[in-house]
């Protein structure tokens, strides 16, 4: 039987980034579980299509058809049915590195494995939603390993991207006040509260800075990063 627990992976906040460790145990030999994590053919049952080159510098792409979601990076580290590392991105984006490691059950009871996937993303992005999707996809590797493919289980998903936000994987609003505007606020996680003044709904787009009185784009604006 494999282990799957509905708790969430630790998460650490480090200068810049988020970092998530996850764990699981499979019943299945080391051998099949690094051919689920590099093998092209294997990959698309419970991953992606595409394949990950088994060379430092090698080519590491997957296609998500569904999402539109395309990854196209590098491998940075691999030493054959142990670890292998990737990031996580596609072109132009940011590096989010991702870092399988693999090794026998510390029982030695049975010949399972023990599988640890590390991952980090920029300070700012969603670390919840992004653990959790994996979440969902070490469950499908499960279940691939024991010969039973299943789809992308969305409602593991949605419980685990809650988990990870209590857990401290949510995303963080950075709030700095723009010169002379006298709004007051206060933050919980990445929902803003009106201060005592009152303030207007902001427009919510990634990356952009507005005032939270007028609108107003502006660095020296309230940011919200969502």
């Amino acid at each position: 039987m494999n282990e799957s627990d509905d708790a969430p992976g630790t998460v650490t906040r480090k200068p810049g980034a988020i970092e998530a460790r996850i764990e699981r145990r499979f019943d299945a030999e080391r051998a099949r579980v690094w051919a689920a994590l590099t093998d092209s053919a294997l990959l698309c049952q419970w991953l992606a299509p595409g394949h990950i080159a088994l060379k430092v510098g090698g080519e590491a792409k997957l296609s998500f058809e569904d999402s539109g979601i395309v990854i196209d990076s590098t491998v940075s580290a691999v030493k054959p049915g142990e670890i292998i590392e990737y990031s996580w991105s596609g072109k132009g984006e940011p590096p989010r590195p991702l870092r399988w490691e693999i090794a026998a059950a510390p029982d030695g009871t049975h010949p399972g494995t023990k599988l640890t996937l590390t991952l980090r993303v920029p300070e700012g992005e969603d670390m919840a939603r992004a653990a959790a999707g994996f979440e969902a996809h070490l469950d499908m590797l499960a279940a691939a390993l024991e010969g039973v493919p299943i789809k992308f289980p969305f409602p593991r998903f949605k419980a685990m991207r809650e988990a990870y936000k209590a857990n401290g994987g949510g995303v963080r609003t950075r709030l700095s006040a723009a010169r002379g505007c006298p709004v007051q606020t206060s933050i919980s996680s990445n929902v803003i509260k009106p201060g005592r003044d009152g303030i207007n709904r902001a427009r919510r787009r990634r990356g952009t800075s507005y005032c939270m009185s007028c609108h107003r784009d502006g660095r020296s604006a309230v940011t919200t990063i969502l």
